[in-house]
């Protein structure tokens, strides 16, 4: 697939690699929007070592390490501390540049409930920086799609990597620009209705055939057997706490217009209080966003951001094993109606986005704070 935007993400990442000094980085975004393809990007024609984190115990996660870094340098060996296993990391450079990319950095503290886990990685990796690698002149990159921990993981004065990082980039949705290139083949009509749906994600649209018009990317999307969100929707999910029970049960509440606290609340007989904890998350990992009613600044709201993610849980999650059986076309004409009514409100939020991207240029009369 041609690979396309991101350049000025790429050249940062760039400027980072010509470098005549150590640099340090974390690169995190939402699941979906496109960390792994900016990566390959970068690390094209490049020095480089991949290592993928697993949510694994420690010995799982250095023992993997291991044989990634065989695999990718023809090093051999079983490591039995994170002091060895970095130390060769930075023997393998030795004057040259690179790159290093320990992707999904949050497994490796983290499980999947939240928790933190029984490791040294850190306090070895921040020994490795200040006494062998802050000589050198690779490029070491953390990336997560974790932002909270991300985020919290920068700022912590207490923690051992704090201020020895050189850099930070957060990763975005594409810009407008960015997210009609590969839009070229489809009328400006049909394109919106796609903008719309997709929300500019890359990984989004890179699923869009532009030979075929919205209705039947569409059907490919969502209502064939093959479909990609049909037998796997965890693509579809921007956040790892999405996937649990309660957090779906609010999402699929919202998606179908009970979107109060109150009001979820009572469709799932708990309490609001739950509802409030849970909902505070989905707010934190950006899955979900409060809006006031107009003319009204106490009367609130919920929305799901994503409305790749709102248009399954509307219509397709309860369809799943009809859809599979090869009912999707039926399905779909019977939802023809409603879908253009979400279309047609979703379309609205990417008014407004456009405006922001406008904004940002400077291309609107004044510059404005606020355009939601």
């Amino acid at each position: 697939m041609e690979y396309y935007g991101r350049k000025e993400e790429l050249n940062i990442l760039e400027s980072k690699y010509q470098s005549a000094k150590f640099e340090f980085g974390y690169l995190y975004g939402q699941r979906r929007i496109g960390k792994t393809s900016l990566i390959e990007m970068f690390r094209k024609n490049h020095k480089s070592i991949i290592l993928f984190a697993t949510d694994s115990e420690d010995i799982k996660i250095r023992e993997s390490f291991c044989n990634q870094l065989a695999d990718q340098t023809g090093i051999q060996g079983f490591y039995s501390d994170w002091d060895s296993f970095l130390k060769v990391i930075g023997d393998y450079f030795g004057e040259e540049k690179g790159i290093v990319v320990i992707d999904e950095y949050p497994n490796i503290l983290l499980t999947r409930d939240g928790k933190r886990k029984k490791t040294d990685f850190v306090s070895k990796l921040q020994k490795a920086i200040d006494y062998q690698y802050k000589y050198q002149q690779f490029t070491l990159l953390l990336t997560g799609s974790n932002v909270t921990f991300m985020e919290k993981e920068i700022k912590d004065t207490k923690a051992p990597l704090y201020e020895r990082h050189t850099f930070q980039l957060q990763l975005f949705k594409f810009n407008w620009d960015e997210a009609l290139i590969p839009l070229k083949k489809i009328d400006n009509y049909e394109k919106a209705k796609i903008i719309a749906l997709t929300n500019t994600y890359p990984l989004y649209l890179s699923l869009i055939d532009d030979n075929l018009n919205f209705d039947e990317n569409l059907n490919n999307l969502f209502y064939s057997r093959e479909s990609v969100f049909i037998d796997d929707p965890n693509k579809l999910f921007t956040s790892a706490i999405v996937e649990s029970g309660f957090y779906a049960s609010i999402l699929d509440s919202i998606a179908n217009g009970i979107n109060t606290i109150s009001a979820i609340a009572e469709r799932l007989k708990t309490e609001t209080g739950k509802v409030s904890k849970y909902m505070d998350e989905l707010m934190k990992a950006s899955v979900v966003r409060k809006k006031t009613v107009f003319m009204s600044s106490r009367q609130t709201y919920y929305v799901i951001n994503d409305p790749m993610l709102a248009f399954y849980y509307r219509f397709i999650r309860d369809n799943v094993e009809m859809i599979k059986l090869g009912y999707g076309k039926l399905i779909r004409k019977k939802q023809e109606n409603a879908i253009d009514d979400f279309i047609h409100h979703y379309f609205e939020n990417e008014c407004i986005e456009y405006l922001s991207y406008l904004n940002k240029k400077g291309q609107l009369l004044d510059l404005y704070y606020d355009l939601s």
